[in-house]
């Protein structure tokens, strides 16, 4: 049986394994886009990955004790931001490939939605 350590990271371990697996044909399938449709994969990829990343935040900021990304169900949380940076980084890459403006970070990107409060009670 795995260490609690090695368990608790698997989701993590998983999702970038499989944004490894899928990266080339996610790749291929972006350069066949055009540069319009290319650059809302980006805009979509970077407000969904900033999405993740506020939730990652406010259970950071509800479990301050330790490393969210060690208790259920909160790893998968990891996971899912993990996984979204590689979509959104992909993207990013076959724009710069096409030699195409690169994304600017101040692109304006859907609200993103108030977090709940999970601390703990």
């Amino acid at each position: 049986m795995a260490d609690s350590t090695e368990w608790d990271n698997r989701h993590q371990e998983q999702m970038l394994d499989l944004a490894d697996a899928l990266g080339a044909f996610d790749a291929a399938a972006l350069a066949r886009l055009g540069p319009e449709d290319r650059a809302v994969q980006v805009r979509a990829r970077r407000a969904l990955w900033l999405y993740a990343d506020a939730l990652w935040d406010a259970v950071k900021e509800a479990n301050p004790e330790g490393t969210p990304a060690t208790r259920n169900p909160f790893n998968s949380v990891a996971a899912l931001r993990d996984f979204t940076q590689e979509l959104y980084a992909t993207a990013a890459q076959a724009q710069a490939d096409a030699g195409e403006d690169e994304p600017d970070e101040r692109d304006p990107i859907p609200a993103l939605p108030p977090m709940p409060d999970w601390r703990q009670k």
